[in-house]
């Protein structure tokens, strides 16, 4: 058999590459349809991009490889860090290349940092700094390397530049092309590159996409990934497989809700208004709390400006003569019972007291209190329509001994973004949000002589298929267990025939955790949309 080639588009959907096909922006892709299998790709749930590409890189659901969100509570709430590479519980496709001396190349695979292997790997959002190259040395003798670039500056989109934002996008792009040309020709089995720039551009002008009324820049990130794809197939081999996935898809927001708000007006969360600050995930969403330049507001203040509207209304004309007054609050952890612990976990966590050293709930009181929240989810109404379509427990959502570490209550379906920020001077929990926001179904495409060519497109599709997939394309025996499996309809028959899929028997991982400072890291984050 021979290698295999693994295309990421992050946030990619069928839903907007159709409309840009037909209308001329991604022309190779177009092409590549007729001559291969492809369909939606289930995400995980929550469909984000941490868990999603750890699933994609492992096999297995988020219950089992253990990374749920780009942050992990340390014990406690008030204590968070960014998800680092000793976090994912299970053995990723490329250890086992690895214990099976199968050479890689990873370019931008989220979950990477720090690496796993020895392998060559560009590492991806997580990453500290900006030491993004692995192994080092490999700078030392390439502009292209030395110069590579993982984010785009978001300090240009909260400034309102959109445009230079866009071709900043456009420039992390380039470089990440230039580092697959330059890597192509070292020797590797499987070469797995992720872009970017697709799902950032979606955040911000997902519904102008869709349209075709975006700026020429937005498309040109779509365009630059097609002249990727082009430059790749012109130097496959003849029994090279091709794969192109995304972690999920993309959809416009009916708007934003803050679940901690509604939260807090059933009771179930108290603000801390001793120490406003926003949460975790929204660290860049006020400059002046970074600057501490408001000082301390006393708490009968904030308490105040919360509480009546009319002092809301005299503190928001304060704030636009230039006085400082904080705009957001933290979860009280111990006087609150539930909370939404990030945005980007779209689930609800218990406070339990036997999970997180400034708990509140005993944990007797805990299976009834998620009952209680699940139902007023369930009923939540906006506009004479219910918020959520789909909430579901963490044992309906994960299977496996990490799901215990999942937020209690998941969001399965919802075209709503969520925000846990708690905000002082607002009193409706619903705001509009001109954002896009992501959805359950990415892409799936297998081109290559193993690939039959689909007339209509394949269905059934889940990322725990992939990593089975790429071990099976390279004639590897796939592990033992995995939640997802080779799908034989995406291959010809005389190649399922000739080749049945082995499996073996691989040992687990073994982790050793290290240290990590996550300020920097989650602000990144929160500057490219990926925690608002």
């Amino acid at each position: 058999m021979g290698r295999v080639i693994v295309i990421g588009w992050d946030g990619a959907t069928w839903d907007l590459l159709m409309p840009l096909i037909e209308r001329g922006v991604c022309p190779v892709l177009g092409q590549l349809l007729g001559e291969s299998a492809y369909g939606p790709l289930r995400s995980t749930i929550p469909p984000v991009t941490a868990p999603s590409w750890i699933t994609i890189a492992t096999g297995v659901n988020p219950g089992r490889h253990g990374c749920f969100d780009f942050n992990k509570a340390d014990g406690a709430l008030s204590r968070i860090r960014p998800l680092q590479s000793w976090d994912i519980k299970a053995k990723t496709f490329y250890e086992v290349l690895e214990e099976r001396k199968r050479p890689f190349v990873l370019i931008n695979l989220p979950g990477t940092y720090p690496p796993l292997t020895r392998g060559i790997t560009l590492t991806s959002l997580l990453t500290r700094g900006e030491d993004a190259v692995f192994p080092e040395e490999l700078k030392e003798k390439s502009d292209v390397l030395k110069n590579y670039r993982i984010f785009p500056d978001s300090g240009l989109l909260r400034k309102g530049r959109l445009s230079e934002y866009i071709l900043d996008i456009m420039d992390v792009e380039i470089r990440r092309f230039e580092a697959l040309k330059e890597l192509w020709e070292r020797d590797w089995d499987v070469f797995f590159t992720v872009f970017s720039g697709g799902d950032w551009v979606s955040h911000e002008l997902f519904g102008e996409l869709l349209e075709g009324t975006a700026p020429k820049e937005a498309e040109g990130v779509f365009r630059l990934m097609d002249e990727a794809l082009a430059h790749i197939l012109r130097r496959m081999r003849p029994d090279d497989s091709l794969l192109m996935v995304s972690d999920h898809g993309f959809q416009k927001a009916r708007g934003v809700v803050h679940l901690n708000e509604v939260l807090m007006e059933r009771g179930l969360l108290s603000p801390d208004f001793s120490r406003p600050s926003p949460p975790p995930s929204h660290r860049m969403e006020e400059g002046s709390f970074a600057d501490g330049d408001f000082g301390k507001p006393p708490e009968w203040l904030l308490r105040r400006g919360m509480e009546s509207g009319l002092f809301r209304y005299a503190i928001k004309a304060f704030r636009k003569a230039g006085g400082k007054y904080p705009l957001f609050l933290r979860p009280d952890n111990r006087n609150s019972r539930a909370s939404l612990f990030t945005s980007e976990s779209y689930g609800i966590t218990i406070h339990e007291k036997s999970m997180f050293s400034d708990g509140a709930v005993e944990p007797e009181e805990a299976a009834g209190l998620r009952a209680s929240v699940i139902e007023e989810l369930k009923n939540l109404i906006h506009d004479g329509e219910h918020v959520f379509r789909r909430i579901l427990s963490r044992e309906e959502a994960y299977s496996g001994e990490y799901a215990a570490d999942a937020p209690h209550i998941l969001i399965g379906d919802t075209d709503w973004a969520l925000s846990s920020a708690v905000r002082t001077l607002e009193s409706d929990p619903f705001a509009a949000c001109p954002r896009g926001i992501h959805s359950m179904n990415g892409i799936f495409l297998g081109y290559g002589r193993a690939f039959r060519r689909a007339d209509i497109p394949l269905n059934d599709m889940k990322v725990e298929d992939i990593t089975p997939a790429i071990l099976h394309l390279l004639g590897e025996p796939v592990p033992e267990g995995l939640d997802g499996s080779v799908p034989s309809r995406w291959f010809e028959s005389d190649f399922a025939q000739r080749n049945p899929v082995r499996f073996r028997r691989y040992e687990p991982p073994r982790r050793e955790p290290g240290e990590v400072e996550g300020d920097e890291i989650q602000k990144r984050l929160k500057g490219l949309g990926y925690m608002s």
